[in-house]
């Protein structure tokens, strides 16, 4: 740069992606003569030569667009997987892999296995600390796919301690998926390991490394009964073959003592049919809404616990049975009828059960994977 009077001259300086972080040192050198004089040696221009160190990147960034930054000062004693980088700043992008290209791929640490909403999951993750202190492991997923890894039941790792002297130890995380995560979605999820406890899921804090990934949370295939006081139905589930409008899957069983377990979980699909008031000793009509695009016949089938003993397969529970639902049907009424005993149970809610199956001859209980709902 010529420099032709006195005065302030400012320049910029832009270390190479790749740099490897950590002290560097600066020479500036002015002489007389448009002559660009060499780094080193001896001249006999008139000049000066001053050296300076400089600092060059030691901040590692999580690299997901879609999440707030969060940051690590560079440790390689500190570590996920067996790589780190540094980054100026924050090279993010919407698959998580934004600075994959800057230096080293360094999201090695975390394997995502296949998650289901429901199921329960083990993430492996290798640590290694080497830095004479304990050092904290914490993760989130981004369930509810709103960008957000604060909300409540997000964050699936708290302060697990990572021992100094660990050299790529492997740490299981074991989790439940909630029933209600968002399905067949790109979601984030964000791991990091500090020398702070409590780091949060954005912001600095402390040495260490942050990765960044995401995961598909797959729906599950299965239709189950959602009142506690029976044993456990289920069909494979298929919109092919259904009651009402909707149906839904669920990975478990979720019930309670009122039928409306499942509810909150998908979509509330107790939606085929409508049970009138009864009387002990009365006949009453049950209309119940089927649809079988199959092509091959289904059949349904109902019981009601009249003695209260939450077992729906004693003698005389069962109010329809292999009632013939032909390929084509849809939207279609069956109505069934329901005669209640005169000694039936009075004054309390009664556990009814209805299930719409590809095979027949099927029970109140247990699994069927065949299409169908519960």
């Amino acid at each position: 740069q010529t420099v032709n009077a006195s005065g302030t001259f400012n320049f910029t300086l832009s270390p190479p992606a790749g740099t490897v972080a950590g002290t560097k040192f600066l020479r500036v050198r002015i002489s007389e003569s448009s002559a660009t004089p060499a780094f080193s040696g001896s001249s006999t221009l008139k000049g000066e030569v001053e050296d300076y160190p400089i600092v060059v990147g030691t901040t590692d960034f999580g690299d997901l667009s879609t999440f707030a930054s969060a940051s690590s000062t560079r440790n390689a004693n500190l570590r996920l997987g067996a790589t780190i980088d540094t980054e100026f700043a924050a090279t993010t992008n919407a698959a998580a892999t934004g600075d994959d290209t800057t230096a080293t791929d360094d999201e090695d640490g975390v394997t995502i296995p296949t998650m289901t909403a429901g199921a329960p999951a083990s993430i492996p993750v290798v640590v290694t600390n080497n830095t004479g202190a304990a050092a904290y492991l914490n993760a989130w997923i981004d369930y509810n796919g709103n960008n957000s890894i604060a909300d409540a039941g997000e964050q699936i790792a708290t302060n697990v301690s990572v021992v100094t002297g660990t050299t790529n130890g492997t740490l299981n995380l074991n989790v439940t998926v909630p029933a209600t995560a968002l399905t067949g979605v790109s979601l984030g999820v964000r791991v990091r390991l500090t020398s702070t406890a409590s780091p949060g899921g954005s912001g600095a804090s402390g040495n260490g490394e942050v990765e960044d990934y995401k995961v598909i949370i797959a729906a599950p295939t299965t239709d189950f009964g959602d009142f506690s006081g029976f044993a456990d139905a289920s069909q494979g589930v298929n919109t092919s073959l259904r009651m009402g409008a909707l149906i839904d899957a669920e990975y478990v069983a979720t019930k309670n003592a009122t039928s409306t377990g499942d509810d909150t979980t998908g979509s509330d699909d107790e939606d085929g049919a409508t049970i009138p008031s009864v009387t002990a000793g009365q006949t009453v009509t049950v209309p119940v809404t089927v649809t079988n695009n199959t092509g091959a016949n289904a059949y349904l089938n109902a019981w009601m616990d009249f003695n209260n003993n939450n077992n729906p397969a004693d003698t005389g529970e069962q109010f329809a049975s292999n009632v013939s639902v032909p390929t084509g049907t849809t939207n279609g009424v069956v109505n069934l009828s329901l005669t209640v005993p005169a000694n039936a149970v009075t004054g309390t809610n009664l556990g009814v059960r209805f299930r719409l199956s590809a095979p027949n001859g099927l029970g109140p209980t247990g699994a069927n994977s065949l299409a169908g709902e519960v």
